[in-house]
């Protein structure tokens, strides 16, 4: 109470965030925020599918399938979010988590499956984060964990920018090199 704010960012758990029918309490939710903020912008952050070994007790409602997932994930959010009018974007971090994944570094951003790696996952969301809500290119931060190195940071800036420009679908990495050993798994 007393304080308002400019954004709010909502999104589904992400064990459920591709059943459709988990999202019925969503108008009730955007209700409440325009009531308590009703100049505030809403943001959707859309999440991601778990890591292809992941071992999260929401897994097997996908089939134990990560592309599965991804897709069910997109589908909820357009029969679901999309139509939601006081929603005025999108922060497609799954989508980045995506991309990212397509690039030699592969299925590793995540530390146990489903939560982002301490440094290179959330360094990541957060620059998806800055991309979408104050309209920062990644390629203008030049802040990066001291575990990410110079070549994941390009990887990991690639992933955010092909999400912002195409949300709704991956983008493979044009980036090649070795597998790194730091600020993914971390």
């Amino acid at each position: 109470e007393g304080e308002e704010w400019d954004i709010v960012t909502v999104q589904q758990a992400s064990g459920s965030s591709g059943i459709e029918s988990s999202y019925s309490p969503l108008k009730k939710i955007l209700e409440y925020i325009a009531e308590k903020e009703p100049n505030a912008d809403v943001y959707w952050h859309l999440t991601w599918a778990y890591q292809q070994n992941s071992t999260h007790s929401s897994f097997p409602a996908y089939g134990k399938d990560q592309k599965k997932m991804y897709d069910m994930i997109l589908k909820a959010y357009d029969s679901k979010v999309k139509p939601q009018e006081s929603i005025v974007g999108v922060i497609p971090s799954g989508t980045a988590v995506q991309n990212l994944r397509s690039s030699y570094i592969g299925d590793t951003i995540t530390r146990d499956g489903y939560h982002m790696s301490t440094y290179g996952g959330r360094y990541m969301t957060g620059l998806m984060f800055l991309r979408s809500l104050a309209g920062l290119s990644p390629d203008h931060i030049s802040y990066a964990p001291e575990t990410v190195t110079a070549e994941e940071k390009l990887l990991l800036v690639e992933a955010v920018k092909h999400a912002y420009d195409v949300p709704f679908a991956v983008t493979s990495s044009q980036l090649t090199g070795n597998i790194p050993t730091s600020g993914y798994t971390q």
